[in-house]
Order: C-alpha cells, then structure tokens, then sequence
C-alpha cells in the first residue's frame, strides 16, 4: 500500500478477523498492524455490541481510531484517556415495545433481550453462557421496553439467532448474531 495517501479501512470482525472460535491469528494481526504502520486508518464495524468489539481493538493494539458496533447503531472514537477507553459519537436508538410485543406473539417461548450500550443486556431470561457479552440483567419483558435501545435480540428454540435493530428511516432490519439453535452443522460462534 501506498504510503503517500492514507486510506480509511473498515473491517469485520466475525468471520474475518476473528474465526468462529473466537480466535484471532497471528497473521490478521500482523496485517491489521502492517496497514497502520503504512499509515492508514483502520475502523472496525461489525456486528457486534461495543463492549463486545473493544478488546479485539485492544488485542489488535488500536488504541485510537473508531469503532461501528450494533450494526450500525453505535459510531464510538476509541480514546485512552476517556474513562471508559471510549467516547460515544452518535447512538442510533428506536422504542422497542412494538417489536417486543409483535415478537411475543409469534414467538412466545423464545428468549428476548435488548442491549445498554456500553454495559451489556437486558433480558427476560439468561441467553447461553458467553453467546452475549457484558453484564446480564434479567428483568420482567415488560421492563425490556423501558427506555429507547440499539437492538432487541431474540432466541428461539429450533430457530436461527436474530437480532433487529432500526436504521435511520425507522425501518427494522435484521441479522443473526449468535444461534445457540440453529439447523444441523450451525457452528458459528458470532458473539452479539
């Protein structure tokens, strides 16, 4: 890469720099660290909850640049000296209780949580161990829609993971961050 102007990169974090398994190779590593030497910018976007993506910035050695989490929902500046390592800029959030209740209806049994920016989940039952990061706290449902948040997550027993989250426009979008049911062979080990 050329060194006379730098580029603004944006990397994935599942599935590119990390495996499945949650493991980061010496080789995305050296990479991640090569482009910063030649004096590019490196952002990661993904997926995943920012509490979730800040120790892969800290494992890749990013001390400061920006992080995309929640997809989309949460644009933080990674800063050593803010309390937190971070800043929040900007925290896309919408009222839950219309999808929650929608959800309820369809899917009754299944396992609802919506995430703090920054401290972890919400939830109305546990989620599997290590499937969702941060601090769980188990509420009423109801007291899952008692403020504006960036995502609800669902799990379903013998449904694939989704977790859905409202862009701009107010339209709901979804993805699938960490099945703990899924189809036969579903091995992902994505971490919301």
């Amino acid at each position: 890469m050329a060194h006379d102007s730098p580029k603004l990169i944006a990397l994935d974090i599942d599935g590119t720099l990390v495996t499945y398994d949650d493991v980061l190779s010496a080789e995305a590593r050296d990479a991640v660290a090569a482009v910063r030497a030649a004096g590019h910018h490196v952002v990661l976007a993904s997926g995943r909850s920012l509490i979730a993506m800040t120790p892969v910035a800290r494992e890749l050695g990013i001390e400061e640049s920006w992080i995309v989490a929640s997809n989309g929902a949460v644009t933080a500046r990674l800063d050593p000296a803010a309390e937190m390592g971070y800043v929040l800029e900007r925290v896309e959030t919408f009222d839950p209780e219309p999808v929650l209740r929608m959800l309820k209806e369809e899917l009754p049994q299944a396992r609802y949580a919506v995430e703090d920016v920054g401290v972890g989940f919400r939830m109305n039952e546990l989620f599997p161990e290590g499937e969702l990061n941060g601090e769980h706290q188990v509420v009423d449902f109801e007291d899952l829609w008692a403020g504006q948040v960036t995502r609800v997550v669902v799990r379903s027993p013998g449904r694939p993971a989704r977790s859905s989250t409202r862009s701009p426009r107010g339209s709901a979008s979804t993805t699938s961050p960490t099945p703990w049911a899924g189809p036969p062979g579903w091995t992902s080990r994505r971490r919301a």
